[in-house]
């Protein structure tokens, strides 16, 4: 009778404990909570502090909650999911999404984009898992339409017509924008897209067109991006007709000029190199300092098209740094020599950082480097 007794109070702390097992299971299952960049924390750019979230699930369709008092929602995709509209951050809210490794997806018609961000609202989105991923735009303004902020972490953009349409503030801080139909990234006049980390790539279109924004690049990749050959329209990897400033980071790879300009660029940093053309200096301003490399790309470096423009050196060179030159008598322009103007003293302490392509002589003449044999006139004078 004991043994009997003994047995069964065995059995039921087993079941109990088989019970209290799958409670514990369950709620860790149901619990969804890390930093607002993805699964681990990491530093990067002005990111620099944990910033810890619990998560609620969301199937991808329904309406999303904001707290009534902060405006402000934490949600995960718990499965993959189709939406036929556009899913609207409205002014004065912030919505965090994570992925969780799942696929976000148009499957409507029309001209629509997955998230359009009100002017005041902020769209924050990451990734827990390593797959997840938002799909299936054919929208003009891109599966991610801002005009407020946006901010990146982790995740794939892809298989849209554009990625991102930005006329906010965009803040890339890892992902990947790729293989979309259109633009990598289209960031308009009232614009400002700062690249810290990830990669825009692989996109049949301009990997970002600076359309008048700013762009700021610190560190992350813009590379094999290209064209329709239908369009007859040749696309680079940044085309820039607003403000360009290249602190760091890597263009390379694309089947166009890995930078067109026409306004403002500045580069500090980074290095541009196995493009058609490195840097197509057409029209504007362009100046270097740091430790920039422009080398080893296809049918020139530093190319600068038009007659009387020049290199700035607007900061001390440092050491790394690499400018290959390429005058425009190599694209069936009038030849003559291009002229680098050197702002600061004693140009002569930078001249081992630019390089001939074409192998002319490379010299300097008190703030002035020159390349070629001869100058046609001297800038400011």
């Amino acid at each position: 009778m004991k043994k009997q007794i003994c047995s069964i109070l065995l059995a039921i702390t087993m079941i109990i404990t088989l019970l209290s097992g799958m409670s514990l299971s369950a709620a860790a299952e149901s619990t969804h909570d890390h930093c607002i960049c993805g699964a681990t924390h990491a530093n990067v750019g002005d990111h620099t502090a944990e910033q810890f979230a619990e998560w609620t699930a969301w199937n991808g369709t329904d309406a999303i909650s904001y707290d009534s008092t902060t405006k402000t929602a934490y949600v995960y995709l718990s499965d993959n999911a189709e939406r036929d509209s556009t899913l609207t951050v409205e002014s004065g809210n912030t919505l965090y999404l994570c992925l969780n490794g799942k696929k976000l997806s148009y499957a409507g018609s029309g001209n629509v984009s997955i998230f359009t961000v009100a002017g005041n609202a902020t769209l924050n989105i990451t990734d827990c898992g390593s797959t997840g991923t938002i799909t299936g735009s054919t929208g003009d303004y891109g599966a991610v339409q801002n005009g407020g902020t946006f901010n990146l972490y982790a995740s794939t953009i892809t298989a849209n017509k554009r990625g991102v349409y930005n006329g906010g503030t965009f803040s890339m801080y890892g992902g990947n924008i790729a293989g979309n139909s259109d633009d990598g990234v289209w960031n308009a006049k009232r614009g400002t897209f700062t690249l810290h980390a990830g990669k825009i790539t692989y996109n049949t279109g301009w990997g970002v067109n600076n359309n008048g924004g700013t762009f700021t690049m610190y560190n992350g990749e813009i590379s094999h991006n290209s064209h329709n050959a239908a369009e007859n329209a040749v696309k680079y990897g940044v085309m820039n007709d607003g403000t360009f400033t290249m602190n760091g980071g890597e263009i390379s790879s694309n089947t166009g000029d890995g930078v067109y300009t026409t306004h403002v660029f500045t580069m500090n940093g980074g290095k541009i190199t196995g493009n058609n053309r490195g840097v197509m200096y057409e029209d504007g301003t362009a100046s270097v300092s740091g430790a920039p490399v422009i080398k080893d790309n296809a049918n020139g470096n530093f190319c600068d098209y038009q007659d009387g423009y020049y290199l700035t050196v607007s900061g001390a060179l440092t050491d790394g740094a690499y400018i290959g030159v390429t005058l425009e008598e190599k694209f069936g322009e009038a030849a003559g020599p291009s002229m680098y103007d050197d702002t600061l003293p004693a140009a002569s302490n930078y001249i081992e950082y630019f390089y001939s392509d074409e192998g002319y002589g490379i010299y300097a003449e008190g703030d002035s480097i020159f390349v070629g044999n001869y100058i046609t006139e001297q800038p400011n004078a």
